[in-house]
């Protein structure tokens, strides 16, 4: 996954993919509040750690995620990975499209 910009193409792991769109989505660019929320989810430190040393640095850029049409029923997938499993532990989203 990468997000675009005209002035940077950042490359993502399938985890930062999900804590971006996450981010975006639910938290609305609030990248502390996503960071925060980790603190009640599985594995939440290892996310919140993502949040902020990974996204909140790159996040003027993430907005270009969007472009590519998300839909409900990938949403609810990506809230029942951030609140139940663990990082790398779900398949990769690109994967499931091919």
């Amino acid at each position: 996954m990468t997000a675009t910009s005209p002035e940077l193409s950042v490359a993502l792991s399938a985890d930062e993919y999900r804590l971006a769109l996450l981010g975006l989505v639910d938290f609305e660019g609030q990248w502390e509040a996503l960071a925060t929320a980790a603190a009640f989810v599985v594995d939440g430190s290892r996310k919140a750690a993502l949040v902020q040393e990974r996204l909140a640095p790159i996040a003027s850029h993430l907005p270009a995620l969007l472009k590519r049409k998300v839909d409900a029923f990938e949403m609810i997938a990506l809230r029942h990975w951030f609140r139940h499993m663990r990082l790398d532990e779900a398949p990769d989203p690109e994967e499931a499209t091919a």
